[in-house]
């Protein structure tokens, strides 16, 4: 009878799974009031995957799939919004 450690058991287990796959995003705003013709404008910076955390999505196995699928690294958008 082979033993198991409780590393082993979490690996198979569905919670260690999600908390391997956490990802901390980050967002800030501003709101700006130019008045006149310009009006209320939105600037927004986002960050996905603060922390560069690499996980795999799929392990490319089964038929016709054939190569790992991992997790977007991090990313950093910037947007600006003009309501009219």
């Amino acid at each position: 009878m082979q033993r198991r450690s409780s590393f082993d058991a979490c690996r198979q287990s569905s919670l260690c799974l999600c908390l391997r796959r956490w990802r901390f995003n980050a967002s800030l705003s501003q709101a700006w009031d130019f008045g006149g013709a310009l009006g209320k404008v939105e600037g927004r910076l986002s960050v996905l995957n603060v922390f560069d955390h690499v996980y795999e999505l799929r392990d490319g196995t089964g038929i016709g799939v054939g190569a790992p699928q991992f997790g977007p690294r991090r990313s950093v958008y910037a947007s600006v919004t003009k309501s009219f």
